[in-house]
C-alpha cells in the first residue's frame, strides 16, 4: 500500500504508511529505502540519511541505496563521503552508470 501511495505522489500518505510498516516489522529494509527516497525528493536530506543509513545497515548489498545517500550527502556538502558511497555502489553493482556519472562530476 506505501509504495502504491508513492506512486501515486501521495507522499505524506506513503510517509505514513511505511513508518506503519516499521513499526510492524523493523527489519524490512525496503520500507526505510523508500522513506529515505522520499524524504530526499522533498529535500529533507537529514531524514533521508536517517533512513538509508538503517536500509544500508540492513541489507549492505544495495547500490541503489548508496546511490541515494551519496545524492544527500552532495546536497550536504560532504562530496568525501559521497565519493566513497558511490564507489561502494559501483563496487556492488559495476554497471551502475548513474553512479559512475555522479562520481565523474564530483571528483
Amino acid at each position: 500500500k506505501a509504495f502504491a501511495l508513492q506512486n501515486f505522489n501521495k507522499l505524506e500518505e506513503a510517509i505514513q504508511q511505511y513508518k506503519a510498516n516499521i513499526s510492524k516489522r523493523p527489519d524490512y529494509e525496503l520500507s526505510y529505502y523508500n522513506l529515505g527516497i522520499i524524504y530526499q525528493k522533498k529535500d529533507s536530506c537529514l531524514l533521508a540519511l536517517k533512513y538509508l543509513d538503517k536500509a544500508i545497515e540492513l541489507n549492505n548489498k544495495e547500490a541503489s541505496s548508496y546511490y541515494f545517500r551519496a545524492k544527500c550527502k552532495i546536497k550536504l556538502n560532504d562530496k568525501k563521503s559521497a565519493r566513497e558511497d558511490l564507489t561502494m555502489a559501483i563496487h556492488i553493482y559495476p554497471n551502475y552508470d548513474e553512479a559512475k556519472e555522479l562520481l565523474s562530476k564530483i571528483k
